[in-house]
């Protein structure tokens, strides 16, 4: 299994803020701008905004990590919004990136807390919601 380590919303921020060289091409600019789109506009990179209803007071929880997932060589971007209400509106997505046009691709959306494996596989647990209640397919 892959260990992926992930950055807390919070410290994220400010390690944005005070690092702009991190930013040195074309995909980290890519990701850069997707984050700062999920942390001040609470936006997906896929587009869709999150309704204020379901934001929690306790966003800053979410996370964020940047790393090369399945092995191909190049990082990628995942957003892990587990903070949030109703629980059918969390996700988690594991975004590429485009070199030919330099946009952020979608790879995955899955419900968070995925399994991520050395050769790029991802295990999603199945699960159902009833009454507010989260039951998960073993």
């Amino acid at each position: 299994m892959k260990n992926v380590c992930f950055i807390v919303v919070t410290l994220l921020v400010c390690m944005f803020c005070v690092t702009p060289a991190w930013s040195a091409n074309a995909r980290n600019d890519a990701f850069l701008k997707a984050v700062q789109d999920f942390i001040e506009h609470h936006k997906f990179p896929d587009g869709e905004i999150i309704d204020k209803e379901n934001l929690e007071p306790d966003f800053g929880l979410n996370k964020i990590a940047i790393t090369d997932i399945n092995g191909d060589g190049k990082s990628e971007l995942l957003i892990k919004f587990s903070h949030g209400i109703p629980i059918g509106a969390l996700r988690e997505y594991v975004c590429g990136f485009n070199e030919k046009t330099k946009k952020i691709t979608i790879e995955y959306i899955g419900y968070p807390d995925l399994k991520y494996y050395s050769n790029g596989c991802i295990k999603e647990f199945a699960r159902r919601f009833k009454d507010g209640i989260t039951y998960i397919d073993l």
